[in-house]
């Protein structure tokens, strides 16, 4: 069956369940998980549970690619084609536009993902934001990636470097906080084999595992310039987790002792994977860990809720207190 058939369908207004539809979704789908699994394992914690996490995340992705407009009654993904300039007209055409499509639902979704599974992630891009913002930068999307460009003369001679090169960036260099950007486009310009296009994602990744607490403070003045560690913040956030269960579910008799060590013990584990990307949605496989044999529907009915609360709680904690003033 053919790709642009089935978008031509599907810019008609067609949208129940046709066989040309079924293959359009199919092939979104398909899309979406080589995107993942090919650019985003080593830099999205929640990524690093399986290919069955690695689904998920794509069906949540592309989803709204295919929910109409409630006003205009038209599909995102139908919209994008009827306007693509130039007009689609070849096969080879339609998989060009869908991959780019697919692409930039996958990097929307792990940006706001991130946002939200890892607070550190979220003050360090907003850190990068501004460098770009005051500095002779812009943000493109290349192949669905949001990428930093300088202004002026530039090319995309090149690859763009990809996570293990990435990692190979010397540290002095992200280091130069006052010239970072400026620091990593003439690496890169030294290697001929690297366009002079820098992953936003890869960059936010490697700076918050390099030296988070000086770079923040650099750029920006809401956050205590004192010494600190990331390790320090997280702490803050699971003891106020742990507090807060201590006193709203366990002494008020809603949960047992055998109940809230789990819990904790839960929360603990989810505070050391903030430290490493971010915690995985699946907050049931986290508890499961201390309580063997709770099925999904006891976890569900019984812990989910406070659970989900409590990670809130030490989320929330650390984000007020990265934006804390002096």
């Amino acid at each position: 069956m053919q790709l642009l058939s089935s978008l031509q369908t599907l810019a008609e207004g067609k949208y129940q369940r046709s066989t040309e539809i079924n293959f359009l979704v199919e092939k979104t789908y398909s899309l979406a998980t080589g995107y993942l699994g090919l650019n985003h394992k080593k830099i999205f914690k929640l990524l690093q549970k399986g290919e069955y996490c690695i689904n998920e995340i794509a069906i949540d992705a592309i989803t709204t690619l295919f929910v109409p407009d409630k006003e205009k009654n038209i599909t995102p993904l139908a919209n994008s084609f009827k306007k693509w300039d130039p007009p689609i007209e070849t096969e080879s055409e339609a998989l060009f536009f869908l991959n780019r499509i697919v692409a930039g639902r996958i990097e929307q979704h792990i940006f706001s993902s991130l946002r939200e599974f890892d607070p550190f992630f979220s003050k360090i891009l907003d850190s990068v934001n501004y460098l770009v913002k005051t500095g002779n930068y812009k943000k493109i999307s290349l192949a669905g990636r949001s990428c930093i460009i300088e202004n002026d003369d530039w090319d995309l001679t090149g690859n763009i470097v990809d996570c293990e090169d990435f990692d190979k960036i010397p540290v002095s260099i992200l280091a130069d906080k006052k010239n970072l950007l400026n620091s990593v486009f003439k690496y890169l310009k030294t290697k001929t084999v690297f366009a002079a296009v820098i992953p936003i994602n890869l960059l936010v990744y490697r700076i918050k595992h390099i030296n988070f607490s000086e770079y923040v403070a650099q750029f920006d003045s809401s956050v205590r310039t004192k010494d600190f560690e990331i390790e320090e913040f997280t702490e803050f956030g699971f003891n106020s987790a742990r507090t807060k269960l201590e006193l709203s579910y366990l002494q008020k008799g809603k949960l047992n002792e055998f109940e809230s060590t789990c819990i904790r013990n839960a929360l603990k584990d989810m505070s050391k994977d903030l430290l490493d990307g971010g915690i995985n949605p699946g907050m049931y496989e986290y508890l499961t860990v201390y309580m063997k044999n709770l099925d999904k529907d006891s976890y569900l009915s019984k812990y989910h809720n406070i659970l989900e609360y409590l990670v809130k709680v030490m989320k929330n904690t650390i984000a007020e207190k990265l934006s804390q003033e002096n």
